[in-house]
């Protein structure tokens, strides 16, 4: 894979190591070389993990927005954007949990 290309994850594994597999319906095809599960690079759930790995990542590891961008393949800008997406809905799940606690009544299902 080239060094500049966005990296696909495993959903499985959370493994980088993935190959180019042929295409389904359209859809680019992945292989995992760590757990040979199949994917495609349409996969929600990949991107999803991805968000939350680099997240915790930037969070925890204290990785730069560079550091990021270069294990990803993508720009600066591009992991910015993802990062504070992951922010904001982080921050309305929590607020909607507070919520839910301080006024159980008001707001119960």
């Amino acid at each position: 894979m080239a060094e500049n290309s966005k990296k696909n994850r495993c959903w499985s594994c959370k493994s980088l190591d993935v190959i180019s597999w042929g295409k389904q319906n359209g859809k680019r095809r992945f292989k995992c070389k760590n757990c040979d599960i199949y994917f495609t690079s349409e996969n929600k759930s990949v991107s999803l993990k991805n968000k939350e790995i680099w997240f915790k990542k930037w969070i925890i590891g204290k990785q730069t927005y560079e550091q990021i961008s270069a294990e990803s393949g993508y720009s600066v800008s591009t992991c910015l954007a993802k990062l504070q997406s992951s922010v904001t809905a982080r921050t309305s799940r929590f607020i909607c949990l507070l919520t839910a606690l301080i006024f159980p009544m008001k707001y119960a299902w």
